[in-house]
């Protein structure tokens, strides 16, 4: 198959140099300076020249980063690699490593739809691999690249990429130039960043929805708030069906998770009568949850009777020297009643004296 080249060239540069004098689409999603882009994509490696006749084409891969200067205008670094079988030979091969850099600019055609286009320095590491001589040599060649496409927005900060290149750099005296073509997908961070918090909520005051999605986050918020986890886990899970990652939706319902297995786990205790055992569980539950607090304060009024009990053993076992003893005694006197003060007087006792017999062993 033969590719015109001339074409592929004068399109790009045309694009590359006429592109920033035309006027945005002000429907296109926005970029901000300092935005950084990464992306990867794939496609097919076709070679020209020279080069054609003793390589066969090949898949091409390659990472990418733009980092957003200012309007319209990228700097784009990436790395690339392609495997170029040699003619008439199942096993040798030409292998491409390149990394390049360079501006990118972009041009918001329509909300749907940026075109893009670039140009970039490469430095090409070239290795030939041949079973057949058992013969390896390697090459690092400068090179460049034009590029020429459309970025397309999918949703928020995730993107679609289409398009052309043109590579070239020596390599034994001939021009080593492939046309690929590509696509590919990327993630804009700072993007992301700002629809989820409220510099994108404000953006999106607009919107319709934002009235209700704003009223369904603050009635879950309230629900948290008063330890009706059930009722707020409901609800911002129904708010992260209508906006991902809304505002800090995710991180209350990481604590309702939390709580729920802290519940859960506490409930098997109660169920097993190990009352002592379901505290602490349960005190973890408590924090956010108004069913783990009523399961708490149950079982320390169940063992309340207990209590008085509790705090002579203890005391005689540190006036025993049986501080080991006394500590554990003390810490069940608290998980029970937290403000005990026999337990608030002896357990910082019984632990500085333990401490300190095991500094002299």
């Amino acid at each position: 198959m033969k590719i015109p080249q001339i074409p592929a060239v004068l399109l790009a540069l045309c694009a590359a140099f006429l592109l920033p004098a035309f006027p945005g689409s002000a429907g296109a999603q926005e970029l901000k300076s300092g935005d950084v882009v990464w992306g990867a994509r794939a496609g097919y490696s076709h070679l020209s020249g020279y080069w054609q006749r003793e390589l066969t084409d090949a898949p091409y891969f390659g990472l990418y980063q733009d980092f957003l200067i200012r309007d319209r205008v990228m700097a784009e670094t990436d790395i690339s690699y392609a495997s170029y079988p040699l003619e008439n030979s199942g096993t040798s091969k030409i292998h491409s490593l390149a990394f390049a850099a360079g501006p990118l600019w972009h041009y918001p055609l329509a909300p749907w739809a940026r075109l893009y286009a670039g140009l970039s320095l490469q430095g090409v590491f070239f290795a030939f691999d041949s079973d057949t001589y058992g013969k390896r040599d390697y090459a690092f060649k400068p090179g460049g690249m034009l590029k020429a496409g459309v970025f397309i927005p999918v949703r928020q900060s995730l993107g679609l990429r289409v398009g052309a290149e043109l590579t070239s750099a020596p390599l034994s005296g001939k021009a080593f130039t492939g046309i690929n073509f590509v696509a590919g997908a990327s993630f804009n961070y700072n993007a992301f960043e700002r629809a989820v918090t409220e510099e994108g909520i404000a953006a999106r005051r607009d919107d319709p929805r934002a009235a209700a999605i704003e009223s369904l986050y603050a009635d879950s918020v309230k629900r948290f708030e008063e330890g009706d986890i059930a009722a707020a886990k409901e609800g911002f899970t129904g708010l992260d069906r209508q906006a991902a990652h809304y505002r800090d939706a995710d991180r209350f319902l990481a604590l309702i998770a939390a709580a729920e297995s802290s519940l859960a786990q506490g409930k098997r205790f109660l169920d097993e009568a190990r009352y002592y055992e379901a505290i602490t569980p349960l005190s973890e539950a408590a924090k956010y949850s108004g069913e783990a607090r009523t399961l708490l304060k149950n079982a320390r009024e169940r063992l309340a009777a207990e209590i008085p009990a509790l705090e002579q053993m203890g005391v005689a076992a540190y006036e025993r020297g049986e501080y080991e003893l006394c500590i554990a005694i003390m810490k069940k006197i608290q998980a029970v009643d937290p403000d005990n003060r026999v337990m608030v007087i002896y357990l910082p006792r019984a632990q500085k004296r333990y401490e300190g017999l095991q500094k002299l062993r």
